[in-house]
Formats: structure tokens, C-alpha cells, sequence
């Protein structure tokens, strides 16, 4: 999944020694990098419900569990706002 390949790979650039200036100038990143990591188990859980209720022949009705595509929703939003709030001093 490129989603997780691509969270992997921040992870590792924050890692790195090299890098840790830049990303200690980087304000609120802390926030961002937890809200990427959810964002990613949440379609995670959306693909995984897809895929079980596509064996079960049905379709269930959307509500607020796991799974649920308001929450994919949700939780982008949530993304984007915490990758907004990132600033550079």
C-alpha cells in the first residue's frame, strides 16, 4: 500500500540524524506524524470491511464502526488540519 510505504518513509526521514534540525524547526509536526499514522488504520479498516462484507455478498449499512467510510472521511480532515497547523520557524 503506498500509504503506508509513504508514512514509513517520514518516519525514517524524522529519524534520521541528519535531518534533525529541520525537523525540530518544524512546529506542531509532532501533531502530524500520530494523525498520519491513524489516518492510514482507518482505510486499513475501511479496505477490510470492503472486502469481508464483499464475501458475505452484502452490504451492510454505514454506521459508526470500523470500517466506516464517514470515518476515512473524518479522519483525512483531521489530517489535513494537523498537516495545516505545521509551521517552519
Amino acid at each position: 500500500m503506498a500509504s503506508q510505504q509513504t508514512v514509513g518513509q517520514i518516519d525514517e526521514y524524522v529519524a534520521a540524524p541528519a535531518h534533525k534540525a529541520e525537523v525540530d524547526n518544524a512546529l506542531a509536526f509532532g501533531q502530524l506524524a500520530p494523525q498520519m499514522k491513524t489516518y492510514l488504520k482507518t482505510v486499513k479498516d475501511l479496505m477490510r470491511r470492503a472486502r469481508d462484507e464483499g464475501a458475505k455478498k452484502g452490504h451492510g449499512s454505514a454506521d459508526n464502526s470500523e470500517g466506516d467510510p464517514r470515518q476515512v472521511l473524518e479522519q483525512y480532515n483531521l489530517l489535513v488540519a494537523s498537516s495545516n497547523s505545521v509551521t517552519y520557524r
